[in-house]
């Protein structure tokens, strides 16, 4: 896959879990949130620019993980945010 494709790709994802989001919210799912969240971050992470959008639903989706006993899903928002911090010279953090 060429970059551009990457690109489009992930611009088709963005849009499909927003929804999927808004859909766990509205049956108050309390996984699929965090999983939503998670990789809806995910998205945002692996394009430079958007870690101030990855970082907070990275941030909720790995606490509502952890809430939930979880550490699956915690692994998914751990290593994205990881990511963003090692790209951004935070070793410690990463």
């Amino acid at each position: 896959m060429t970059g551009a494709e990457v690109q489009a790709w992930l611009d088709l994802e963005r849009p499909s879990l927003s929804e999927a989001l808004a859909i766990f919210q509205d049956l108050r799912d309390l996984w699929g949130i965090a999983q939503a969240m998670s990789y809806l971050g995910s998205v945002h992470a692996v394009q430079p620019g958007r870690e101030s959008l990855a970082r907070p639903l990275l941030l909720e989706g790995r606490a509502r993980f952890q809430a939930l006993g979880d550490p699956w899903g915690v692994t998914i928002s751990s290593h994205y945010l990881g990511s963003i911090a090692l790209r951004s010279g935070q070793f410690d953090e990463a």
